[in-house]
């Protein structure tokens, strides 16, 4: 099916052309099912005060040095050139999800 296949049987079964607002994670799971080397990432907001209570604000892909959205199914990268970030060149702080907390790897943007 392919990324593109897979994106476009999600925009209809969600009812969106947009998927990275809400369903990113759908997207991300969807994908990793058929390509299970690809790494899930999340980004969250957070601060110092609440950095054991992360709330994901974008989910996405990485494999080979690439990030992965449904907007970007070619990959960039510097994660801040998907477009769900609008042109944004701050530090991120991004963390790839293992399959239990143990297995979490945080890296950084700057």
């Amino acid at each position: 099916e392919g990324f593109d296949g897979i994106t476009k049987r999600l925009e209809r079964e969600c009812g969106t052309n947009d998927l990275m607002f809400g369903h990113c994670e759908t997207w991300v799971d969807a994908i990793r099912k058929e390509y299970p080397a690809y790494e899930k990432v999340e980004v969250s907001l957070w601060s110092d005060n609440n950095r054991n209570n992360r709330v994901p604000c974008h989910v996405f892909l990485y494999k080979d040095g690439l990030f992965y959205d449904s907007d970007r199914p070619k990959g960039v990268k510097d994660p801040r050139d998907l477009p769900f970030f609008g042109g944004y060149k701050g530090v991120i702080d991004l963390h790839k999800v293992g399959k239990d907390k143990a297995d979490t790897v945080h890296f950084s943007f700057k």
